[in-house]
């Protein structure tokens, strides 16, 4: 179960990298907070398993606030 999520919150980053290369940045920050809040159904201990990172999400969105 905790794969799918952490595929399910990847897959949302890359759609908001699609997004950001296509110059759609709302629609980028859609999908990176959809990311995010697949990131937050995992444990906060979980060890994770390739990029992106929820890190790498966290900073995406950040930068497009």
């Amino acid at each position: 179960r905790q794969e799918a999520v952490e595929l399910a919150a990847q897959a949302h980053h890359w759609r908001g990298m699609s997004f950001e290369a296509a110059g759609r940045p709302r629609a980028a920050r859609d999908a990176y907070a959809a990311a995010r809040a697949q990131w937050d159904r995992l444990p906060d201990d979980r060890l994770a398993t390739g990029e992106p990172t929820a890190r790498q999400t966290a900073q995406r969105l950040a930068d497009l606030q």
